[in-house]
């Protein structure tokens, strides 16, 4: 293992972002290690050249060229690295760094400003305040992936809503939006807790309680909810409410149809 150019921070912390320290390290073997991290900083590691295994808990991930660990307080991680592996890693901490920890541990991101920051290395160090405009550039950049994904996920919603009786498929979805499916899907349910199919059939539940608390029939509801006949109409709505449509009827007309209410909208809550 041939580890250089690394630079520790013992400075004020007078920035939100406080770099640590940060480095650059290249692996000539395979290597197996676990590494914890303590309760008081992030870390990146990017992966610059090669790849990278890493296991947390009953997780195993792959890191490619452009990938990065991005490892939270408290984090235990193993890593196994390979021959000719290279990456880059700073450790912060700070206000805005606590932006980051909703993200997941594996994120993509730009690593010029982890390259530019080890190019300017010489023997006298680099200055800490073009280390911390770099950090800020990087996380600049991972907080603008997130906002991206949320956006994704409200029109991925959005476009539900815009079927009511819920004749779109997720495939459409994904054609719509010009995203991978399997990666649509994968982001939907890391942000909301539901699959996108679950979420369409809620909405569709939800449609119907409102058209049977208006006084529509239920074969006027399964119609009009995209069903194609009572007993599936029925069926479904009973797994999605817990209720069948007629006892949701005599609930609402007794004003004690609250539970259904409350239950929809923890639904709509973890959007």
């Amino acid at each position: 293992m041939k580890s250089k150019g690394t630079i520790y921070f013992f400075g004020k912390e007078v920035f939100e972002l406080l770099p640590i320290a940060f480095g650059e390290r290249t692996y000539y073997e395979e290597v197996w290690k676990e590494t914890e991290y303590t309760p008081d900083y992030y870390a990146i590691h990017y992966v610059s050249k090669e790849k990278m295994i890493v296991k947390k808990g009953e997780d195993v991930y792959t890191l490619n060229q452009g990938d990065a660990l991005l490892s939270k307080p408290g984090d235990v991680f193993q890593l196994k690295t390979y021959e000719n592996t290279q990456y880059l890693w700073i450790k912060f901490r700070g206000k805005t760094a606590d932006a980051l920890a909703g993200l997941p541990a594996i994120v993509k991101m730009d690593g010029t400003p982890l390259l530019n920051a080890i190019a300017h290395l010489s023997e006298d160090g680099v200055c800490e305040e073009y280390v911390v405009g770099e950090l800020y550039r990087i996380v600049s950049g991972l907080l603008k992936t997130q906002v991206q994904k949320r956006d994704y996920v409200r029109t991925i919603k959005s476009l539900i809503h815009d079927h009511p009786t819920g004749n779109v498929s997720v495939q459409e979805i994904a054609t719509t939006l010009n995203l991978n499916r399997q990666y649509m899907s994968t982001l939907f349910h890391r942000i909301t807790g539901v699959s996108i199919q679950e979420y369409i059939l809620q909405r569709r539940a939800k449609n119907a309680c409102l058209l049977l608390s208006r006084g529509c029939s239920v074969g006027e509801c399964a119609t009009m909810t995209g069903y194609a006949n009572i007993y599936t109409f029925s069926k479904a709505f009973k797994k999605a409410t817990g209720k069948t449509p007629s006892d949701y009827i005599k609930e609402s007309r007794k004003g004690i149809s609250r539970k259904t209410r409350v239950k929809f909208a923890r639904a709509e809550k973890k959007g």
